[in-house]
């Protein structure tokens, strides 16, 4: 019985973290599903492979991986709004998101140094609002640590360039594969599973990154360094 639920506490535990993304991506999947079951399971399928894409070779992929993370934002906020706006036009709600997922990728394209703070930011205020919700206070404080954790995460931007790139490709990698996971409904997930699976991809991902640009490519550099003194001295 305790481990039953201890089992159900990990599991109110993620959607707790994660229930304002799992309101907009249930609302997104409903209309996807709307169009029939085979546009959901494709659509669910490149997403999987988009994720996997964004969490393991974001950085080295830089280019696309900034117009996806551009979309993928823009996308979100504009079919945040569009439910804002009217709750019940899908397709203004699709509308917008595709307005603002491309005005936004274009933005990220043309202004790399911007988008990756601006990016930042918007993790860190994302981190704010997970911590305010696991330790439960109330909505002045919640602020407070979301605008907090918002500029941390900018100024992280700035300093340590390479790494928050990691991170935020890494991260969002996750919640694209998370979806794609959530749509492919003719395969269905304990939503256990569901997250610890997500989980490795983003923890798998951030590693791989992180071996791939410090590690793998000092190693890289030391090999050649090694080899041109060799061959003064031939």
């Amino acid at each position: 019985m305790a481990g039953e639920l201890s089992i159900q506490n990990i599991k109110d535990f993620f959607y707790k973290i994660h229930s304002p993304v799992y309101d907009i991506l249930n609302k997104l999947n409903d209309i996807i599903y709307s169009y029939g079951k085979s546009t959901g399971f494709i659509t669910g399928l490149i997403l999987i492979m988009s994720g996997i894409l964004l969490a393991f070779w974001g950085y080295r992929l830089k280019k696309i991986a900034l117009l996806l993370l551009g979309f993928l934002i823009g996308a979100l906020i504009g079919f945040y709004l569009g439910n804002i706006i009217d709750p019940k036009s899908a397709m203004l709600a699709i509308l917008l998101a595709l307005v603002l997922g491309i005005v936004t990728s274009l933005f990220v394209n043309f202004l790399y140094k911007a988008s990756i703070i601006i990016i930042g930011v918007m993790l860190g205020f994302s981190m704010g609002l997970f911590i305010s919700t696991i330790i439960n206070v109330n909505t002045s404080i919640t602020f407070v640590i979301a605008v907090v954790s918002a500029v941390i995460g900018g100024f992280l931007s700035i300093k340590i360039e390479k790494i928050m790139f990691i991170v935020i490709t890494a991260y969002y990698g996750y919640l694209l594969f998370r979806f794609g996971i959530m749509s492919i409904n003719l395969i269905r997930f304990d939503r256990l599973f569901e997250e610890l699976l997500s989980i490795a991809v983003l923890i798998g991902g951030a590693v791989l990154q992180v071996y791939e640009q410090f590690i793998y490519e000092k190693n890289l550099l030391a090999g050649e360094n090694k080899n041109t003194s060799a061959a003064k001295f031939e």
